[in-house]
């Protein structure tokens, strides 16, 4: 049976989108195309019409990942302001939830250390969505522009990290500690 051309679309995003959730809830290693496919209710042979290899599926699901977070970012940078909008996504980045729920979260901590190990295709990916959320938070800073990627680095690197131990801490009072102090350091740096 011949599929339309809009069909084969939806079911790309569709693929996509699913393979972007389980790259965060899973990383690279847990994202198979079996499971992918069967998560979008087709089956592991029409894979091949919609992707050349599972490292093309995983360099469009990067991609995909960092548009989801960054195209609400910008939208609430329009509507609220550059400042509030990343005050506001200190304090969610920062939290319990986001700990919790990876799957709809930044891709940084859920596969970053996976991506360093992968293709260059898929390194670029991650590379340009680190490149474009660094400058959305350094277009929320209030220091002098000179300061404002190093800034920028620094509190995309302390937020990362807070996440990245508190989602290996058992101890769940030590998680919400890492991210109390964490909400504390980078107010630090946001205030300056």
């Amino acid at each position: 049976m011949r599929v339309s051309k809009q069909t084969m679309e939806r079911h790309h995003k569709e693929i996509i989108a699913i393979a972007s959730t389980m790259l965060r809830e899973r990383g690279v290693l847990g994202v198979g195309v079996a499971d992918v496919m069967q998560a979008a209710g087709l089956t592991h042979g029409g894979f091949y019409r919609h992707f050349a290899s599972k490292e093309a599926l995983i360099a469009e699901a990067t991609s995909a990942a960092f548009a989801e977070i960054l195209d609400g970012l910008e939208k609430a940078a329009a509507r609220k302001g550059a400042t509030a909008a990343l005050e506001d996504y200190i304090s969610g980045y920062l939290s319990q939830r986001h700990v919790d729920q990876p799957s709809r979260g930044c891709p940084i901590p859920a596969f970053g250390a996976d991506a360093g190990r992968e293709s260059a295709s898929i390194r670029a990916e991650f590379e340009a969505g680190v490149d474009r959320l660094l400058a959305w938070i350094a277009a929320g800073l209030r220091c002098a522009e000179a300061e404002r990627t190093a800034k920028a680095i620094e509190l995309l690197s302390l937020m990362v990290g807070a996440v990245v131990t508190a989602r290996a801490s058992g101890d769940q009072a030590l998680s919400k500690k890492i991210l109390a102090q964490g909400r504390r350091s980078a107010g630090n740096l946001v205030s300056v």
